[in-house]
């Protein structure tokens, strides 16, 4: 995934600078509307914090989780993440994204 990640970030700066882009932001609508990352249950996971977003768990609850390890990725998995992210870059629409000069 650091790959993947690493890969796509190289993609939209050198786009960028070939289109003399200088500010790139997330549009509000990409921020609201895009993929989650999955917080999968894992074991001995408090019920209450299995679906809870970390901004709104409980310091506790923060300090169980923690504990154990947690996988959080792309919730339809590894291979559609990167089927999706993929076709973004062969699109060259930079959907999500604001760039402006």
């Amino acid at each position: 995934m650091l790959s993947e990640a690493s890969d796509r970030m190289a993609f939209i700066l050198k786009k960028a600078l070939e289109r003399g882009v200088h500010e790139i932001e997330v549009t509000v609508e990409a921020e609201r509307n895009g993929p989650r990352p999955s917080s999968a249950p894992h074991a001995g996971s408090a019920p209450s914090s299995q679906n809870a977003h970390p901004a709104t768990t409980t310091t506790k609850e923060n300090s169980a989780r923690k504990a154990r390890p947690c996988h959080n990725s792309y919730g339809k998995g590894p291979s559609k993440f990167f089927q999706i992210t993929s076709q973004w870059r062969a699109d060259g629409n930079f959907v999500g994204l604001d760039m402006r000069p």
